[in-house]
């Protein structure tokens, strides 16, 4: 069997029998062949596998962000604002130059993007901690929001990548 090279497609063979699988002694390399063909498989199955992976994950993420973001009936507009909201609001008062924890500056833009609550929501978090939702202050409610779920997405994703989940 010729050695492939790197142009050649390999094809990936499991199970099958041939006089060449059923020789007892083989040749260092016959052997050597043998394993790095084993494992240039291996490795493009590997990266196939990490391509489906990773493209279900960005689908399933994006559908998740189409279905929250385009949900315009009264009943559901609340959907998911509730802790984005403290977080936008927090931000765009920073951006205006006021006090990102006050109580009522929180309030009136928290009920201007629907955040229907008896008081308004206060996000406790040290001041370097609005670095992180800055960006998402910059634009409006409805995009922010988009984002944001786009955002948290790609870290659940990332996250279970690095761990090897």
């Amino acid at each position: 069997m010729p050695f492939p090279s790197a142009s050649e497609p390999i094809s990936c063979r499991t199970g099958e029998l041939s006089a060449e699988s059923m020789i007892p002694f083989r040749t260092e390399s016959q052997l050597g062949e043998s394993r790095l063909s084993d494992r240039r498989c291996y490795e493009r199955s590997q990266i196939i596998l990490k391509l489906i992976d990773s493209a279900l994950a960005l689908l399933a993420t994006l559908l998740s962000a189409c279905a929250v973001y385009g949900q315009n009936s009264p009943e559901s507009r609340n959907v998911g604002v509730r802790d984005f909201a403290a977080y936008w609001a927090v931000t765009r008062l920073l951006l205006n130059f006021q006090d990102p924890y006050s109580p009522p500056a929180l309030f009136d833009l928290q009920w201007t993007v629907g955040l229907r609550e008896a008081r308004p929501l206060v996000m406790w978090n040290p001041p370097w901690t609005l670095s992180f939702t800055l960006p998402f202050g910059v634009v409006d409610f409805s995009t922010g929001q988009f984002l944001w779920l786009l955002k948290a997405g790609e870290t659940a994703w990332s996250t279970t990548r690095f761990f090897g989940a």
